[in-house]
């Protein structure tokens, strides 16, 4: 089967959702950082529903794409820019615990930057990331995006950080 890639670089690359696939966002949607840092642990019903949500979202020049590493053409979790608590769109990003901590969620966001910069209206990009999730602060400051303001959003602190999008 022909894979919708929608993002790719060297050792990674971001296609779309396919139907079939509440488990592998089920199997995300489970990590336990990830249930930290960015909310999870719905039932396999949650995930069939936000899963046709995110496939619905395929119409615009955004959505949340699988994260494929390359190298093993594994599943290693999800990346892209959607719309979710504004009309501003947001960087997320959320990769199961074998695949961190090696430059692929940089890599992702880097193509997902890329991507916005070719497709999307000037403006920003926001990233809301826990408060106590340094690794990703770091990465998306290294990106150029800057801190703006504290929320708590799902009963958890937040940073909020802005990158200016200019697009060519």
């Amino acid at each position: 089967m022909q894979e919708a890639v929608v993002l790719s670089s060297g050792k990674v690359y971001l296609r779309k959702f396919r139907y079939s696939e509440v488990d592998l966002l089920h199997s995300i949607a489970s990590d336990p950082d990830v249930i930290k840092f960015c909310g999870g642990s719905l039932s396999i019903q949650e995930n069939k529903n936000n899963l046709h949500r995110i496939i619905s979202s395929y119409k615009s020049n955004t959505g949340l794409w699988a994260f494929i590493h390359r190298p093993t053409m594994e599943f290693a979790g999800y990346a892209g820019l959607v719309y979710e608590n504004s009309n501003i769109p947001e960087f997320k990003v959320a990769i199961l615990e074998k695949f961190r901590r090696n430059g692929l969620a940089s890599e992702a966001l880097k193509l997902c930057m890329d991507h916005a910069e070719k497709n999307l209206h000037p403006g920003i990009i926001e990233a809301y990331v826990h408060s106590e999730n340094k690794p990703a602060k770091n990465m998306i400051r290294k990106a150029g995006f800057k801190f703006t303001r504290n929320i708590f959003l799902k009963g958890k602190a937040h940073e909020i950080y802005v990158f200016a999008l200019v697009t060519a």
